[in-house]
């Protein structure tokens, strides 16, 4: 997510709920109903800056969701900062993640398991269940966002030799990878909560990786796409 994005959307926050206030002047901007009256004002504005064009009715349930959300996690913070930040998560997340959710998973980006000779199952499955093998040595199955067919996302399949350090220091046979929707968000919550989280983050042209260690000892990749 950029920050001019979170800034544009702070300031049109801002002025929706100035323009709400003077409507409302009499009782002093109390509003029972404001969610209806922001999309109303919100409807024609926010498609340029969501790259999508939701119905009152979806920003009507955002916006309670996001009050929500703020009241339970950060209820001094900000409303439309709090707001901008998690609407702008969700746009450049292609609507994986729920506006009002903290930092978290948004799907599965892959299985990766110990194998004594990875190249010799991969052609295995290629033979007998119709794996497609990529020129990398991958496995990936494409599908298509729910809210945006136009944008693709895959889940990787993939063997590693069972001699790899690549799960350590896991010692079970298989590491799990998910998509994320704030990386580096994800990782300041976590180590927050006290898990154990690598200090790394490896940056690639396909995505953002960071690595941490669930309460059974497997090995957790998480990876914020491109």
């Amino acid at each position: 997510m950029t920050h001019n994005l979170t800034t544009q959307l702070t300031a049109l926050l801002k002025e929706t709920g100035a323009a709400h206030h003077h409507a409302f002047i009499e009782t002093d901007g109390a509003d029972p109903d404001w969610p209806i009256w922001y999309a109303e004002y919100l409807v024609d504005k926010v498609p340029a800056l969501l790259g999508s064009t939701p119905t009152r009715s979806k920003l009507v349930h955002l916006l309670m969701q996001l009050e929500e959300a703020r009241l339970a996690e950060s209820p001094e913070a900000d409303w439309a900062e709090f707001y901008a930040e998690r609407l702008g998560r969700f746009a450049t997340s292609g609507g994986a993640s729920r506006p009002g959710a903290a930092p978290g998973i948004t799907g599965l980006g892959g299985i990766f398991f110990k194998a004594q000779d990875p190249g010799a199952l991969k052609a295995w499955y290629q033979r007998h269940l119709g794996m497609v093998v990529q020129d990398d040595g991958n496995v990936m199955f494409e599908w298509a966002q729910a809210d945006d067919p136009d944008r693709k996302g895959f889940t990787v399949w993939g063997p590693f030799k069972d001699d790899t350090s690549y799960f350590d220091p896991s010692d079970k046979p298989y590491m799990f990878n998910f998509r994320v929707d704030d990386l580096d968000g994800l990782l300041e919550a976590l180590r927050g909560a006290g898990v154990a989280v690598d200090d790394s983050v490896e940056d690639y042209p396909y995505g953002r990786f960071g690595w941490c260690m669930d309460p059974e000892g497997n090995r957790i990749e998480l990876w914020e796409p491109k």
